[in-house]
């Protein structure tokens, strides 16, 4: 699975610390300091073994904990690097694996891609689920959002870093297409 970028770092998952009976963690690797750590997670108050996948909504880190194609949670960490600050954004039943993607313009609803293969609007208002339909859209398919930057690579470096006073936002994920002008059914 590859890595999340959110906040100046990489996010992935590691199955667990030596000699302890934690799995699941989320690791986190900082460019702008070039250290790793541990991101705390909220109590998830199940029992049931699921597959947890990092992901960015809105330029927050989240976190998709599928319960073998079941259903899925969608948990948001609204402040960075705090751990009370997780919310479950929303559950989803008999969906199979699915990851959120980005938020409408108005915010009150997420887009979601369900198993490579369909698209579909969660309002959550509503609680409502619509699909997305896109003419000669391939039967599978992969994701990715594109994050612009207009930082250079070499920015990250401890002189640039020292000479720049320049103060950066958490960068916006760009979504190439209107999705909510597809007819939906």
């Amino acid at each position: 699975m590859p890595a999340v970028f959110v906040r100046g770092a990489l996010h992935w998952v590691v199955c667990g610390e030596p000699r302890s009976d934690k799995r699941n963690l989320i690791d986190a690797f900082d460019l702008g300091v070039e250290k790793y750590r541990l991101v705390p997670q909220p109590d998830y108050l199940v029992d049931k073994d699921f597959l947890l996948c990092p992901g960015s909504l809105g330029g927050r880190l989240c976190i998709n904990c599928n319960y073998d194609g079941n259903y899925v949670d969608i948990w948001v960490m609204n402040e960075y690097g705090v751990k009370e600050s997780w919310t479950k954004l929303f559950s989803v039943v008999q969906f199979g694996y699915g990851r959120p993607l980005a938020y409408s313009r108005t915010g009150e609803k997420v887009l979601l891609n369900q198993d490579h293969s369909n698209l579909f609007w969660l309002d959550l208002k509503r609680k409502t689920v619509k699909k997305v339909r896109i003419p000669g859209s391939p039967t599978f398919f992969d994701d990715s959002i594109c994050v612009g930057s207009l930082v250079p690579i070499c920015a990250g470096s401890k002189k640039n870093r020292e000479e720049s006073s320049l103060e950066t936002e958490p960068s916006r994920p760009y979504i190439y297409y209107d999705f909510e002008s597809w007819n939906l059914m």
